[in-house]
């Protein structure tokens, strides 16, 4: 995934967006983090297409020399790579939303089926970690006081590690007053 601006607007799969809404002053920095999905809707539609026509003219010819039991299992397949991608699709609903004020720093997960998890951590102690820069299993860690949240675990490594780099540029002109 990706990092987007609030309100449905999207950027590349590869930027970091900051948003700073007209009507929360106290709003210095938000982001919501959501996981990228390369194929659109409609190229899952065109692609399950491709995937029943295949089935069907695969059980066409094995119905023609007599194998057409195996009917049953074009169909299973075409299921199959429908409720996989359905699956997909559903877990791409996970996202993360982080906000940063003058006094606090929140963090807001909402898992697929609507669950909510919020932490809210000091501004002023908080600290970005990165484990394993520049490898696959990089690590963003959020902390403050005790308190750690890993974000963007569903992102890819370069994601992961821009996440990081746009967060403590925030927090850094935060804390040296520039922005607000």
């Amino acid at each position: 995934m990706t990092m987007a601006e609030p309100q449905g607007a999207q950027a590349s799969p590869w930027e970091v967006g900051a948003r700073v809404p007209q009507a929360h002053t106290d709003v210095l920095y938000e982001t919501v983090i959501e996981p990228y999905r390369s194929l659109k809707p409609k190229a899952f539609r065109l692609l399950m297409i491709f995937v029943l026509l295949q089935g069907v003219i695969r059980s066409i010819l094995f119905c023609a020399i007599g194998a057409w039991p195996l009917t049953a299992f074009m169909a299973l397949d075409v299921g199959v790579v429908w409720f996989a991608f359905r699956a997909s699709y559903r877990h791409a609903r996970l996202f993360e939303r982080v906000r940063l004020t003058r006094t606090a720093l929140t963090v807001e997960r909402v898992w697929p089926d609507g669950r909510r998890q919020n932490w809210e951590l000091e501004p002023a102690w908080a600290r970005i970690l990165v484990e394993n820069p520049g490898e696959h299993e990089v690590k963003v860690t959020l902390a403050s006081r005790g308190v750690g949240v890993v974000l963007g675990a569903f992102l890819g490594p370069e994601q992961r590690e821009a996440v990081a780099e746009t967060l403590k540029g925030a927090l850094s002109k935060r804390l040296a007053g520039r922005i607000g």
